[in-house]
């Protein structure tokens, strides 16, 4: 095959291959009439600023690629509501189209790389789609997002659903095969309560420290955990509810001393990727604390106020040259692996406090750095997920895709927040159903407080109170939750499980990851005596699949399932192997049995309870 640039004798081939398209892929391509005139015009290069790349393969065109630089104010206009900063110059706006006989082999995706490294010759750093994708268009809105393309938002146009779309060329991490983000389970650590290597600190507000943390690396290793959002590293006051935090921070580039030293702080880098542990600092994306330095130093810095706090200008250059310096810095140096970003919830706007993070990705991807950016309540890579939202459950299966990954809390540090220390807010309280079924086994990456993995029993810092500013007494934020490592039996029992739940996922991350582009989750249709069950699932590959069954009913339940068999495995298979993975045994079943297969479950709360979790594989694979 051959990829180039079109030229004035591709006039006629270009056109026969438009005239080939089925009406359906034509419908999905607009940035020009496709008349002999129009393409004849592209191919010498003189039609409004269009340029064409294609795919020749036996000297006919299979594919095409319509490119154009110097954005329009139309483009411009549409997007400027999302958190992306367009140079009208130099950023360029694509159409890609592959002939129907060729669609879903690669093609398109070879020639868009060949595209994008024409483009980056060009200097252009950013591309987007024209005219966004047709949401109904599901195999183009996939081959984007393989791609590398972020989805920005949606919008409608004759009567359609459609995505607008981006993608940046100079970001590492989306670019690739994602291989390590789709299998992350995060773990949000309040460095000052996890450990306390010295009680509850000289006011109350925690003891731990970097070093006292590093200790606890592979414990969280041996636990399943991957990702650790680090909810505290710079210089931090006791600005909210009385405690120190890493949301009340004087100034992010200065790690906290009462945390430790620059080297403690590199040894717990250094330690957590010995493990395998990606770690991401939590970032304040709005401002500083009334009494940083940072006030008096740079003045022309601030602009407006919330949270009791100073806001940032993010339109002032020296400020956005501090604030790149900053976050890279702790990417080169420190070797950090990502961001959590807080809000945005400032003065400034979501959109303009989001649109520079991709400058820093950028800038980290020159020196050869992957990094993960994941803001609280918009997206980017993805968006955190809000608290309260609902797990992703079979039901929801039949929705488009519109984005390459999700998130879902179980919980964070802002469950229990404004509440009084009556409860404890976290969120499973030993439920094997709710950790397994609902989040871990689902599609989107989890993440969890510390302490949820062996259901902590709730005691806050004792200096923490109920209300933002002080008062109110004590409080149930889980940020203050001082973690006691003397563990009750039954928190070692549910520990106990929760390490086999994350093992169970580590050994099939094959099947059991978060990629929306990768294994199918589809749920399966059932009988039974009891009422208001959960619906079973499947996330499967071909000739494989893992077979979950959730119970959060309080007693045993009896369950006949109807497998989508010939969905799954191969026609011609008619012996099949189930493991119990909760007991580790094994036995045959035949095909028929399959669509009729005969499941009991323990009741939730207690051992091996909760959710049934089997693995099942033809007799090819058993080999």
């Amino acid at each position: 095959m051959e990829f180039r640039k079109v030229k004035p004798e591709d006039t006629g081939p270009l056109t026969t291959y438009f005239q080939q398209l089925s009406q359906e892929t034509k419908s999905y391509f607009a940035p020009h009439p496709i008349d002999t005139d129009v393409l004849s015009s592209i191919c010498r290069e003189n039609y409004l600023g269009y340029r064409a790349f294609v795919c020749l393969k036996d000297g006919l065109i299979i594919a095409y690629v319509v490119v154009k630089t110097h954005l329009s104010q139309g483009a411009l206009s549409r997007f400027s509501k999302y958190p992306i900063q367009l140079d009208p110059e130099s950023d360029a706006i694509i159409a890609p189209s592959v002939a129907d006989a060729v669609q879903s082999q690669g093609i398109g995706s070879v020639l868009l790389s060949f595209v994008e490294g024409e483009l980056k010759k060009s200097g252009t750093k950013k591309i987007i789609l024209w005219g966004g994708v047709q949401l109904r268009n599901q195999r183009a809105v996939r081959y984007y997002l393989k791609n590398g393309f972020r989805t920005l938002g949606e919008f409608r146009h004759d009567g359609l659903d459609n995505l607008d779309m981006v993608k940046y060329l100079g970001d590492v991490l989306w670019n690739q095969k994602m291989n390590w983000v789709k299998d992350l389970v995060i773990y949000e650590v309040n460095p000052y309560a996890f450990t306390s290597p010295n009680g509850a600190g000289i006011d109350g507000g925690g003891s731990g420290t970097f070093k006292s943390m590093n200790e606890k690396i592979p414990y969280l290793s041996d636990i399943g955990i991957n990702g650790i959002w680090l909810a505290g590293f710079s210089h931090a006051t006791s600005h909210f509810r009385g405690i120190p935090s890493v949301y009340a921070t004087t100034d992010p580039s200065v790690l906290d001393p009462r945390l430790g030293t620059t080297e403690d702080f590199k040894q717990l880098i250094a330690t957590a990727h010995k493990y395998g542990i990606k770690i991401f600092l939590d970032v304040i994306t709005h401002g500083v604390t009334n009494d940083s330095p940072l006030l008096t130093e740079h003045p022309d810095w601030f602009e407006g106020t919330s949270w009791g706090m100073t806001d940032f200008k993010y339109d002032h250059p020296g400020f956005r040259k501090w604030w790149v310096a900053t976050w890279t810095n702790y990417v080169i140096e420190y070797n950090i692996d990502g961001f959590r970003l807080d809000g945005p919830n400032g003065y400034d706007s979501d959109e303009k406090t989001l649109a520079i993070w991709d400058e820093i990705i950028t800038f980290c991807g020159l020196h050869g750095k992957e990094i993960l950016v994941f803001p609280e309540n918009m997206r980017l890579h993805f968006q955190q997920g809000l608290d309260g939202e609902p797990p992703i459950l079979p039901t929801e299966t039949h929705k488009p895709i519109k984005n390459r990954l999700l998130s879902r809390p179980i919980s964070n540090h802002d469950f229990g927040i404004d509440k009084k220390a009556d409860r404890s807010y976290y969120a499973l309280k030993g439920s094997r159903f709710k950790l397994a079924y609902c989040y871990i086994f689902s599609t989107a990456i989890p993440i969890l407080m510390s302490g949820e993995e062996f259901n902590a029993e709730y005691r806050p810092l004792p200096a923490a109170q109920k209300d933002m500013f002080g008062g109110g007494g004590p409080s149930a934020w889980l940020y203050a939750s001082w973690l006691n490592w003397k563990l009750s039996d039954s928190q070692k029992e549910f520990l106990e499980d929760f390490k086999t739940i994350m093992n169970i996922k580590k050994r099939f991350n094959h099947i059991l990851n978060y990629d929306q582009l990768g294994p199918s989750m589809k749920p399966v249709h059932f009988e039974s005596s009891t009422e208001g069950l959960p619906i079973p699932y499947v996330r499967y590959i071909k000739n494989e699949c893992i077979l979950v069954v959730g119970n959060d009913k309080n007693h045993e339940v009896h369950i006949e399932l109807e497998l989508p068999v010939d969905q799954i495995f191969d026609k011609t298979v008619d012996n099949f192997e189930i493991v119990d993975l909760w007991r580790n045994n094994s036995f045959p079943v035949s095909r028929e049995e399959l669509r009729k297969l005969r499941i009991t479950v323990k009741k939730d709360f207690q051992k091996n309870g909760g959710v049934g979790i089997f693995y099942i594989r033809n007799e090819k694979e058993m080999k």
